[in-house]
This record gives C-alpha cells, sequence and structure tokens, in this order.
C-alpha cells in the first residue's frame, strides 16, 4: 500500500486524542490506579449502573478504550461475586449453630417452667426443616381455569343477554 491508500487507526479516547495533539504517547496506568478504577467501578456496578453508564464514565474520566473498561467491569464483577461467596461461606453452620443454642436455651426454660414442650418441638422441628431432614411440602395450586375477573365478565355478559332476549318481542326473536 502506499501512504495515501493506507487507513490511519481511529482514536477512540480523550486521552489518547490528548496525547496524539501533543504528539506523546498516552501514560500507562499504574496497578494502583487499575485497582482505583476497578473500585470505582464495582461502586457503579452496586448503585445499578448500565455497562454502557460505564463506558462513558471511564471514556469521560479516565478516556480509555470500551476493551479496558469491560477489564475492569470483569474485575468488579468478580469481586462481588468473591464477597457474596464470602457471605455465603459458613451460614448454614451459623445458622444451625443459632438453632442449638435456641434449643438449649429452650430447653432451660422448660426445666424452670417457663417453656412448654410444643415449644422445643417448635424449635427441634425448625432445625431439622433446616437440616433437610423433612421431604419437601407439596403445594396445592387451585385454579378454575379462569381468573376471577374474565369468569365475572362471562357471567355478567349472559345475564345481559338473558335480559335481552327475555325484553324482545316475538318477531325480534325470530329475527324478522
Amino acid at each position: 500500500m502506499t501512504k495515501s491508500t493506507q487507513k490511519k487507526p481511529k482514536l477512540k479516547s480523550a486521552s489518547q486524542k490528548i496525547a496524539k495533539a501533543k504528539g506523546k504517547r498516552p501514560k500507562k496506568t499504574t496497578e494502583a490506579d487499575a485497582i482505583l478504577r476497578v473500585m470505582e467501578v464495582y461502586n457503579l456496578l452496586l448503585s445499578g449502573a448500565s455497562r454502557g453508564m460505564i463506558l462513558r464514565y471511564a471514556d469521560e474520566k479516565w478516556g480509555i478504550k470500551a476493551s479496558q473498561v469491560n477489564t475492569y467491569i470483569r474485575r468488579a464483577c468478580d469481586k462481588i461475586k468473591e464477597e457474596a461467596d464470602a457471605h455465603m461461606d459458613g451460614a448454614y453452620e451459623k445458622a444451625l449453630s443459632a438453632r442449638n443454642r435456641l434449643l438449649a436455651t429452650t430447653e432451660r426454660l422448660m426445666l424452670v417452667g417457663q417453656a412448654g414442650p410444643r415449644d422445643v418441638l417448635a424449635v427441634l422441628s425448625d432445625r431439622e426443616r433446616l437440616q433437610g431432614l423433612y421431604a419437601p411440602e407439596k403445594t396445592k395450586v387451585e385454579h378454575s381455569g379462569a381468573p376471577p375477573s374474565i369468569v365475572d365478565l362471562v357471567e355478567k355478559a349472559k345475564a345481559q343477554d338473558a335480559a335481552d332476549r327475555a325484553t324482545m318481542t316475538g318477531d325480534q326473536k325470530d329475527g324478522k
């Protein structure tokens, strides 16, 4: 290709345009800056910002390409997932331990007459349900075939039709 037919790469970010105008290359982001950016993206995600909003924010604030923003978004999402997993770690064990403490307290209260066997049974039942010792409860769904509002409308239409027929004369009923 000749010099005149070569395509120049399009500059997408503001920092690249400024650097080009100054005749310099954009400076490389430090790891510390990258971590701060990931934390900003993390906060934006937690506040409900969409990917498009984050892309615009990043372009205006940092002047970086969408691919780099996607990397920050991915790292922020990984951090969110990591925190959620850490929060759920031991949740079952904590809940079971709480039920065991409650059972012990209820048994002590029963000894002094402040709780009864039904209270102990309720705690035991709750603990066993948490442990999955009971079969899943089946729920019965009752369905009349149509929502009540539609049934009411049909009944009303039938009643109106019957009333209209009752008020018609003999010739009107025959269609004459």
